[in-house]
């Protein structure tokens, strides 16, 4: 504890230290009492009626306001004393506050006594500078430390940390004593707090388009993938980022982001490790560092060409959310040492930014050392998410036009975070098993699954208990809705409904969560950490306002559902409700001084003689010190000072633009969808899966039959199916011998996943039409033919487009079914059609000849074929692209050929 020791030595004397202070062996703080410390108190309390009584002669009331600070508002420190006289004075709800800033930033409050501000509020005869008004204290304080050596201000502030340790509770004295520092929120939050207003001008961090990128990078990272394997995605990123010397540099910079953008959706088969680098360079190059907002795209390219790669490799192996500090510090160190000093400088600076992206975005904590020299000093965060401002945002959801199944996860995350403290990897990572809904309320465990990996510390597994009853209605609602999704126990309570391992779009919903609460607060620093801050001040604030006699410590009952080991932890870095606590202990304190007559008529505005008149009068129902502080408080002045909602501008919060946008109904959506039909779901469950309504479910079912009875695999209808019976006649077919035909469990074949991100991009419909079309006319059961090499060219182009390679593409022959002049001429119509699109001939497998089986087919091989080898069943099989291009002419049929259905989902809220 060097810090605190050192902070004990300049506050106190070794020749009447007022406390002692030490550490016991979980890390808590204890300070206790010396053999001087009562006569000290008793020497401050003497020192206060002086100044009351006015027998300390001042020059000046603002001489007297110093005192004043010392005396009635705890300012026990040297350091603190000369801030708070440079500080800013205002008023914040019928009070008045003076401000200051320590040497790191942390900002420091105190609401201001009566007798401060009566002090303040008297004309001056001249204006003092901070030096002059210590000297005039020093001289003032003669009298009282007559036989004093050393600084009499030092040691009126030691008698000052005596009466304090007498009235004050622990975690207030060990702030005023700079002991333990606690961090003030910043004027913009207490603005907030009393108009109901944001900050204006509301900050676009982003615009939509990176925000829909960022989450996509971020989903990557809060997948439930372990292993990384996005080497190739960090080198694909580090070559959008190169800087192109042939063109215009001011388009340089659109030009890196926008390749990072498309690179995006790929994160998630990359892996965690290099989709939060991902994140991390599309953050940068939007949003630029600490230092500097609008970053030049040669300063991108040099410090993703340095840095990105050999980060990649230092930390793929790691579990970010499980990482030390210090461990990170020893990797940054590390990966400092291992590059040539040309560059040193570019990779130290690139490693700051991406360390302090993972502060702002991730929660991670700051580095206790700075990565290097020019590294800016962080400001400790202090910012709350107000109860006003949840009910702004809630009614922002209830009108969204978005994403139904994300608006209503982010009300309920939002619900979680304002109730309880939780960090937002303890919120995804919640299953259902962890919702305890009992008589008394609903209790939250935050106990994840091996699978799910670490706490961050070991006091973080607790059981959380929700009393709020909005709070307990959407938790249950949500829970009862995963349930009727065939949801179990163990599956994760943001789950994909389609995918239960994963969660559904977890960093979307993270980056969502966000950009809220910076457009609800027009505060850029905003963020789902705030919440957590919110929750301990606003918990913290009531167990240390209502004193209670209990063996257990009710501030480590807190810290304990705060997911904390010790209460210090909470109050040094979550606590920030600090001020009117303190005027509530001072004022109770300063209720024990006798006030007399003449006390009270140099104090206020009524004689001597009418004070004791109201004395009188009371009849016992106040105190005299009551009586005395109240018409002490009636005649301070109205100080000219401004108010805090005036120091900034402020505006009505307006809902931002990307809750007004329509999701498309996407490829993924359709695949999903016709997946849960084929599995024989009720049209009820599928529509709550998907979150879309039973007539989206029933016109992809229509549309699903339609394309079967095009392909020849369902006979055709004499009449036009209705609703009902098209699912009826969808789910028969797949349950007969069709689910071998068209496989959904195989679209997610390595093979098949240029097909599919293709399929899940913006593929050109002119394409996309020809491939369905061929598929449609080649299909021969199980097989796609190539007999008609007009009929296939449309396929093969889509193959090309989606960028499977060449050599995955092969084309089987069924010997001797055919002559050999017509083989012949049939193979040279193939090979001229592969050399045009793939520049090489096709790969030709012999095939016995078997009945059904055509003359020629093509299959999208799983492994490369090599001489000799005959291509095995398993490797062959396009069950799974069948299933993908039968979902593909689902979707196109929806969207692109009107004549399909009124009730299409185009009429549903499909495309925009």
């Amino acid at each position: 504890m060097s810090n605190n020791n050192q902070c004990a030595s300049q506050t106190a004397g070794t020749e009447d230290k007022a406390i002692t202070v030490r550490k016991d062996k979980v890390g808590r703080t204890h300070f206790r009492p010396t053999q001087f410390t009562s006569g000290q108190a008793a020497r401050f309390s003497n020192i206060q009626r002086m100044v009351l009584s006015e027998s300390l002669k001042f020059q000046s009331p603002i001489l007297k306001f110093v005192a004043c600070l010392v005396c009635f508002d705890g300012v026990a420190t040297r350091s603190d004393l000369m801030a708070a006289l440079a500080g800013n004075i205002y008023s914040w709800k019928d009070e008045e506050c003076i401000e200051w800033s320590d040497p790191i930033g942390r900002i420091n409050r105190r609401t201001l006594s009566s007798f401060s501000v009566s002090a303040w509020g008297s004309p001056s005869s001249k204006p003092f500078t901070v030096g002059e008004a210590i000297a005039h204290i020093e001289s003032v304080l003669a009298e009282i430390y007559p036989s004093c050596t050393s600084s009499r201000i030092d040691r009126l502030l030691r008698d000052a940390q005596a009466w304090l340790t007498q009235v004050l509770p622990g975690p207030l004295l060990a702030h005023c004593l700079n002991l333990i520092p606690l961090t003030g929120l910043p004027g913009s939050a207490l603005a907030r707090e009393v108009t109901g207003l944001a900050i204006d001008p509301i900050t676009e961090v982003k615009n939509e388009g990176v925000i829909i990128g960022l989450g996509q990078a971020l989903d990557g990272f809060f997948s439930y993938t372990k292993k990384d394997s996005g080497s190739w995605l960090v080198g694909k990123i580090v070559t959008a980022c190169k800087f192109k010397k042939n063109n215009k540099i001011t388009l340089e910079k659109g030009r890196m982001l926008e390749e990072c953008l498309s690179l995006a959706p790929l994160a998630c088969e990359a892996g965690p490790i290099s989709s939060i680098l991902l994140a991390w360079v599309i953050n940068f190059i939007e949003s630029g560092t600490r230092g500097q907002i609008n970053i030049s795209p040669r300063t991108i390219a040099k410090y993703t060409g340095a840095a990105l790669e050999i980060l990649f490799q230092a930390i793929k192996d790691l579990d970010l959310d499980e990482i030390s500090p210090e461990e990170l510090e020893s990797i940054y160190a590390g990966i400092k040492e291992s590059v040539k000093p040309t560059i040193r400088n570019s990779v130290s600076a690139a490693l700051d930014s991406f360390h302090h992206f993972l502060e702002e975005m991730l929660d991670f904590p700051p580095l206790k050392k700075p990565i290097y020299d020019g590294a800016a000093q962080l400001i400790p965060r202090a910012n709350v998410i107000w109860q006003h401002e949840f009910d702004v945002i809630n009614n922002w959801l209830d009108s969204a036009i978005f994403d139904e199944r994300m608006v209503n996860q982010v009300r309920m995350s939002m619900a979680i975070m304002r109730t309880i403290r939780i960090r937002v990897s303890e919120l995804f990572t919640l299953r259902l098993r962890n919702i305890r809904i009992c008589s008394a309320g609903l209790e939250i465990e935050i106990c994840p699954m091996r699978r799910d990996g670490k706490l961050k510390t070991n006091a973080a597994r607790r059981a959380v208990r929700v009393t709020d009853k909005s709070a307990i209605e959407i938790i249950a609602n949500w829970k009862n809705r995963r349930e009727l999704e065939h949801a179990i126990s163990t599956d994760l309570l943001f789950g994909d409904p389609h995918a239960p391992a994963n969660g559904y779009r977890l960093g979307q919903l993270y980056v969502l969560i966000n950009h809220l609460f910076k457009a609800g607060t027009g505060d850029p620093s905003a963020s789902c950490h705030a919440t957590s801050h919110g929750w301990v001040s606003d918990q913290f604030e009531r167990a240390l306002l209502n004193k209670q006699s209990v063996d257990i410590n009710p501030l480590d009952e807190l810290a304990t559902g705060a997911g904390h080991a010790i209460s210090q932890t909470s109050l040094l870095h979550y606590f920030h409700f600090f001020e009117k606590l303190l005027r509530h202990y001072l004022d109770n304190a300063i209720k024990s001084i006798k006030f007399t007559g003449s006390m009270v008529a140099k104090n206020s505005n009524i004689t001597a003689d009418l004070f004791r008149q109201r004395c009188f009068r009371s009849r016992g129902d106040l105190s005299n010190q009551e009586i005395a502080l109240a018409i002490i408080r009636e005649s301070r002045p109205n100080l000219l000072v401004p108010k805090v909602q005036d120091i900034y501008a402020l505006s009505t919060p307006l809902p931002p633009g990307i809750l007004a946008k329509s999701r498309s109904i996407s490829f993924n959506d359709v695949l999903k969808t016709a997946t849960d039909l084929a599995q024989g779901m009720a049209v009820s469950i599928v529509g709550s899966r998907c979150s879309k309504p039973e007539e989206y479910v029933q016109s992809v079912a229509s549309a699903g039959c339609l394309v079967l009875e095009e392909t020849r695999l369902l006979d055709r209808s004499a009449t036009r199916r209705g609703h009902t019976a098209s699912v009826a006649d969808y789910q028969r077919f797949f349950t007969g011998g069709g689910g071998n035909l068209i496989q959904f469990s195989r679209t997610r074949q390595p093979k098949l996943a240029p097909l599919l991100s293709y399929l899940s991009g913006n593929p050109d419909s002119a394409l996309l039409e020809a491939g369905i079309d061929a598929w449609a006319a080649c299909i021969e059961r199980k097989y796609i033919s190539v007999e008609r090499t007009s009929q296939c060219l449309g396929l093969i182009k889509l193959l090309k487009a989606a960028g499977i390679p060449n050599d995955r593409v092969v084309v089987c022959v069924s010997l001797p079914l055919q002559s050999e002049d017509a083989l012949g001429k049939m193979h040279a119509q193939i090979n001229s059609m592969f050399i045009s699109l793939f520049s090489a001939p096709p790969i030709i497998d012999t095939k016995s000849a078997r009945r059904g089986r055509p003359a020629s087919y093509f299959v999208v091989s799983g492994v490369a074929p090599s001489e000799g080898v005959t291509l095995g069943s398993a490797a062959t099989s396009m069950a799974g692209f069948n299933a993908l291009m039968f979902a593909a002419s689902i979707y196109f049929k929806i969207y692109f050929n009107s004549h399909t259905d009124a009730r299409s989902p185009s009429n549903l809220g499909g495309r925009s």
